[in-house]
């Protein structure tokens, strides 16, 4: 009973870090997940000066990540400049950096019909999936009503401008791929 409560607690918690929060008013309020922040976030945190290189990018990287989650999620009709600082605080990285690499990913005419519009027939983010013993986690999965058909495109987020020219990533990718088509068989998939 221990192990599976300590399991539904870790459980909670995973959830809770999947949604923007408000910031402390005082320090004795508690954080609470919410789905859409009702309000500007109070203070700021300055990104971390112990920060260093590698680091700031990887942070800078899921503060990204956590600021698409909630734009393409429930929290949507948020301003996106309050979800942009609120992943920023939670990463402690600049909310200009935020902004600016979410929103050339929403905005991007050949992006944004990941993230919205009629065409999505069905989306997740962080969605696991198995390969062999390996759980993989892909950033976004779309199935897309396309005009050859339904498609589903597997999407994973790299801030460097041509991650497709390094054979890391586009192995990753490939295999993400190649899972999401044995799950699908008689569908389309594409990355």
């Amino acid at each position: 009973a221990v192990t599976e409560q300590s399991s539904r607690d870790q459980d909670e918690r995973q959830q809770r870090s999947r949604q923007p929060h408000r910031h402390r008013a005082a320090a004795d309020e508690d954080r609470r997940p919410m789905d859409m922040p009702a309000e500007r976030p109070r203070r700021e945190v300055a990104p971390s000066a112990a920060l260093a290189g590698d680091e700031r990018a990887r942070a800078l990287g899921r503060a990204v990540h956590r600021v698409l989650e909630w734009a393409s999620g429930a929290a949507a009709a948020t301003p996106f400049a309050e979800l942009a600082a609120a992943a920023a605080a939670e990463f402690g990285v600049a909310a200009d950096a935020v902004a600016l690499h979410g929103a050339a990913m929403l905005r991007h005419p050949e992006g944004a019909r990941f993230f919205v519009g009629p065409q999505i027939l069905w989306s997740g983010n962080e969605v696991a999936i198995g390969d062999a013993s390996d759980v993989l986690r892909i950033d976004r999965l779309v199935r897309l009503d396309d005009v050859g058909g339904p498609t589903w495109w597997v999407l994973d987020y790299k801030l460097s401008h041509a991650p497709e020219d390094l054979g890391p990533y586009r192995t990753q990718l490939l295999r993400y791929r190649d899972v999401v088509a044995r799950a699908q068989p008689r569908e389309r998939v594409c990355c």
